[in-house]
């Protein structure tokens, strides 16, 4: 008698398992239609960068010449985060909009380097809609001696306002500006979008082997 509860008891537990399992796969295949419907194609160009994305990485890198200057930009998808618009003269206690959203923040680097010397200027930037700011900025040069030891990077804020005025300006000349920072983050949601697809696609295919 305990022998044959014990085994109904399995028989059930079995059940279960396999209806759950059933109901993820489904759930699965649902999210990944969802997501493959909000796929779009992602445009290989903006402005005169070239565009590139490496399909099943997170990665996007935009490329151009500019007076004997290559300017590279790179981002990794994953080091974005939702902002909260919080109004310091609001009320602490009043509750948030439902339907207000987050500001959205992408962080990428910027790197210049020249041709004749294999110098390199690079900035460290975070992209807020159409706002760009400039976090860290770095000079390399190449041969780089010690590169552990040298003082190559010094954070914006230790900066002037003329100097750090001069390198917003610096880097809007060679296409680095409020544009580009939308764009930006226009392109880490369909690089997102993409490669949940994919993953979802990955995921199905190995439950249902």
């Amino acid at each position: 008698m305990f022998l044959s509860r014990t085994v109904k008891a399995s028989r059930l537990t079995l059940r279960g398992r396999c209806r759950a399992f059933s109901e993820l796969a489904k759930a699965i295949r649902q999210f990944k239609k969802e997501e493959e419907e909000e796929k779009t194609i992602l445009d290989p160009e903006f402005g005169d960068f070239m565009v590139v994305h490496t399909e099943g990485t997170a990665m996007l890198e935009l490329s151009k010449e500019y007076n004997g200057e290559t300017i590279n930009v790179y981002m990794d998808v994953r080091k974005g985060q939702e902002e909260d618009n919080f109004d310091e003269e609001e009320e602490i206690d009043e509750e948030p909009d439902e339907d207000e959203e987050g500001e959205v923040s992408m962080e990428f680097e910027v790197e210049i380097s020249k041709e004749t010397t294999g110098s390199r200027l690079m900035f460290d930037c975070i992209a807020r809609g159409e706002d760009l700011e400039i976090t860290d900025i770095s000079i390399s040069s190449e041969p780089d001696e010690f590169q552990d030891e040298a003082y190559n990077t010094v954070p914006a804020i230790r900066l002037s306002e003329d100097v750090i005025d001069g390198f917003y300006d610096y880097l809007a000349e060679r296409g680095v500006d409020e544009k580009l920072a939308m764009y930006l983050c226009d392109a880490a949601d369909q690089v997102d979008t993409i490669e949940c697809a994919n993953w979802a696609a990955r995921v199905a295919e190995f439950l249902e082997q």
